[in-house]
């Protein structure tokens, strides 16, 4: 799902998706360094441009760590 997303810099994630991969080439690539931190956080009570939430994680974290539960989006 993600191979050739290297620019990939939002994610909106709902309460039903699940990260499925079957090898290294379907894996959600970090963000791209240049123009973020290199980690996926949370937007929460903020805004795409200036993230409020908690959850801040490399692209494995995110993918291993994402519930339903934290519905949201991700930049």
């Amino acid at each position: 799902m993600f191979r050739g997303g290297g620019k990939l810099s939002q994610l909106s994630l709902g309460a039903n998706f699940k990260f499925v991969t079957e090898d290294d080439d379907d894996q959600l690539p970090n963000p791209p360094a240049d123009m973020t931190t290199g980690m996926w956080q949370n937007v929460d009570s903020g805004t795409p441009a200036n993230p409020k939430g908690k959850a801040v994680w490399t692209s494995a974290q995110l993918m291993s760590n994402y519930t339903g539960a934290a519905a949201d989006t991700f930049v």
